[in-house]
């Protein structure tokens, strides 16, 4: 029981001790304040484990609303340019089902 307590209570001073920011939440920081970025998240995949998620500044400046892990951003039309580039991208790697199917023809 005491040894417990002792893991207990070793735990506690552990954690109120500040924990200096990571490498990332510094270097994004810094990237948004070069870039006047006012908000953003991100999501850190390793060997698809998420190591990280992130909020940064206001999703929404109107109304002070902050950036979370799951802010749903407007990027109106602006993901039109990174599909075209994707499927690109595949049917140069020959991944997609169209690249099969014209090969086979």
């Amino acid at each position: 029981m005491r040894r417990h307590i002792h893991l207990l209570v070793s735990l506690l001073i552990s954690t109120s001790v500040p924990v200096r920011a990571d490498v990332v939440d510094e270097y994004v920081k810094a990237q948004m304040q070069t870039l006047h970025i006012p908000g953003l998240s991100i999501a850190v995949v390793e060997k698809g484990r998420l190591i990280k998620a992130a909020g940064y500044g206001l999703a929404n400046m109107e109304t002070d609303t902050p950036a979370t892990p799951e802010t749903v951003y407007k990027i109106a039309s602006l993901s039109k340019q990174f599909l075209a580039a994707a499927v690109m991208l595949l049917v140069e790697e020959a991944r997609s089902g169209w690249t099969t199917r014209q090969k086979n023809t």
